[in-house]
């Protein structure tokens, strides 16, 4: 019997040993995992965090662009504004109606011009 518990515990300690190693391999596998998800995670933090820099960068210029759209939005809607763009609209129409005269006129001189050239032909 001696004999049959020497080999039993020879195969026990040899089986131990398997187990040891393959349990520390599988430790060393999972700490590089662990290492490697880690610095993914630092990467993705780092990434997250400029994006969000970005974004409110984005956010502040646009706020800017938002006051400046409402501070010109005011100042055309002001009364002296309006009465402002009423009398240009008004000096636009005479000036047009002058433009239009003035063209006929002109159509009118070089009929008569021409009529005078027949003559003196």
């Amino acid at each position: 019997m001696p004999r049959g518990r020497l080999a039993t515990s020879a195969r026990s300690d040899g089986s131990d040993v398997d187990i040891d190693g393959t349990a520390e391999s599988e430790i060393a596998k999972l700490q590089r995992q662990f290492r490697i998800m880690e610095g993914d995670r630092q990467a993705y933090t780092i990434q997250a965090r400029e994006q969000i820099r970005k974004q409110q960068q984005e956010m502040e210029n646009l706020l800017k662009e938002q006051e400046e759209l409402n501070r010109n939005l005011g100042a055309c809607k002001s009364l002296s504004r309006q009465q402002q763009d009423s009398e240009d609209t008004q000096s636009l129409r005479a000036l047009l109606e002058q433009r239009d005269m003035l063209e006929e006129e002109l159509l009118k001189e070089k009929q008569c011009q021409k009529e005078v050239e027949k003559e003196v032909n």
